[in-house]
């Protein structure tokens, strides 16, 4: 018995095998497009008059979707309407530039015919349009000179959308910020000893308050978190923690009278005894006596970091009033057993009281204007005196060894207030953008909340910051 296919189905098995024959040629075609109408290398030609170092910048070609452009934008008021390029291809038959011209006729340019036209880039991008040798084939690519609108390394405060301190009660004195649990929580008190706990997953979205019971005598300002839990000092020096701070707060036998923070598994302070200062740890370890330089009291919040050589955090913190009342500016550090001021004696911060640590980013720029993105610590706000607030930045590149006045592009705006001991909190906040390919990417903003103003009282908005460039559309 002979088997024969119907009809239909070798209809079918034919069409598909030409289906398969055709994807087979298609693709080649397609390679041999990639290799006959590549770009292999894009570039400005150097002209001091427009920017120094101008043949140093550097350009990505993406070949899949023919897109050329530099990643890393020029300075703010670059002039781009006269820029040589150059264009780096093998073997094609022919190079041209379509340059837009508003309102006008595109205007095209023969580049193997004249490698040295000035090409305008400042009504967007160029066409850049490649002819295979055996002028079969031809690529449109775009290529986009990409000049900053606004200082990127500006850090930007947004005046206009300020929040207010989150808490229920009308007159708050007192108010104190911290991260725990993966939430930011606002302790607030007023004069009367009614106090509040607002919570929130970013300081930019929506809070959740609730009434607090706190110890009696409760120091606010000692607020400190762990890792599992928070810690408060009490007016006379007992120690209290829990796990929520709304309460219940439970005494945990120890005394401190300033709480500088937690490192690792231990809670870092001092405790007065009789009129000597000593530093202390909760659970207890090795008390010694404060060297008479180091801060008991109104320094800044403690900034817990690790390091490769370490297997124990290290901890920082600045600024601060001695024993004897006068004021410091170094930064002192803990290694996980003993403390030790670690700034460079001539770049410290001023004696200030209170300043805001602030674990940053900060960018430097090569001589081909390529830029890096740097882990700093600005220090913020702060109290110079009686009524004066601190209001220079400073910046540290090597974690608190020095310090430095911050560039003018990072500098306080000058109608904006600032405050001191207030906690500083970074944290991402998704920014859309309805673009392609990129539409959403984290971006991190500094919070500045509660502390005091330069009268006293409690500071009464959150203040938010971002360095531009951080805000900017990833290129990607």
């Amino acid at each position: 018995m002979t088997n024969r296919l119907p009809l239909y189905m070798l209809a079918t098995l034919l069409a598909a095998m030409g289906f398969a024959g055709c994807n087979s040629e298609k693709e080649d075609i397609a390679t041999v497009s990639y290799s006959s109408v590549a770009v292999e290398g894009f570039s400005l030609a150097a002209d001091d008059s427009v920017l120094a170092n101008l043949d140093s910048v550097f350009f990505t070609i993406d070949l899949n979707n023919a897109l050329i452009f530099n990643a890393d934008s020029l300075p703010v008021g670059t002039d781009v309407s006269k820029l040589v390029v150059k264009v780096n291809t093998t073997s094609v038959g022919g190079v041209e530039l379509i340059v837009p011209r508003p309102g006008m006729t595109d205007s095209v340019y023969n580049y193997l015919a004249n490698q040295h036209d000035s090409i305008d880039f400042s009504h967007g991008p160029v066409t850049l349009r490649i002819t295979s040798q055996d002028r079969m084939l031809t690529r449109d690519y775009r290529v986009s000179v990409n000049v900053h609108l606004i200082q990127p390394d500006s850090l930007s405060w947004n005046l206009t959308q300020q929040s207010p301190l989150p808490t229920t009660l009308t007159a708050p004195t007192v108010a104190r910020a911290v991260e725990f649990g993966g939430k930011t929580v606002v302790v607030s008190a007023d004069a009367a000893g009614n106090a509040c706990v607002a919570t929130a997953d970013n300081p930019s979205d929506r809070w959740t308050t609730a009434y607090a019971t706190l110890p009696a005598g409760a120091d606010v300002m000692s607020l400190a978190a762990g890792a599992d839990a928070l810690y408060m000092t009490t007016a006379s020096g007992e120690l209290y923690t829990a796990a929520d701070a709304a309460g219940p707060w439970t005494p945990t036998g120890a005394l401190m009278n300033t709480v500088y923070g937690v490192a690792g598994t231990k809670v870092l302070g001092a405790r007065l005894d009789g009129s000597v200062w000593k530093l202390v740890t909760y659970p207890a370890s090795t008390e010694t006596e404060a060297p008479a330089a180091f801060p008991v009291g109104e320094t800044s919040q403690l900034l817990v970091y690790t390091t490769s050589w370490s297997d124990r955090p290290t901890a920082i913190m600045a600024g601060g009033r001695t024993a004897d009342g006068g004021m410091t500016g170094d930064t002192w550090a803990w290694d996980g057993e003993h403390w030790a001021c670690i700034n460079n004696a001539k770049n410290r911060l001023p004696a200030c009281l209170g300043p805001a640590l602030v674990p940053y980013f900060a960018y430097k720029t090569s001589t081909n204007w390529q830029v890096s993105r740097e882990s700093v610590i600005l220090a913020i706000g702060g109290q110079l005196g009686l009524g004066l607030q601190a209001r220079t930045v400073y910046i540290s590149w090597d974690r608190g060894i020095t310090w430095l006045r911050a560039p003018q592009s990072m500098q306080l705006p000058a109608d904006m207030s600032i405050g001191s001991s207030q906690s500083a909190i970074v944290a991402d906040t998704k920014i859309s953008r309805a673009e392609r390919p990129v539409t959403q990417w984290d971006c991190p903003y500094i919070y500045l909340i509660g502390g005091f103003t330069h009268d006293g009282k409690v500071f009464p908005d959150i203040r938010r910051a971002v360095i531009n460039r951080l805000s900017f559309k990833p290129l990607y």
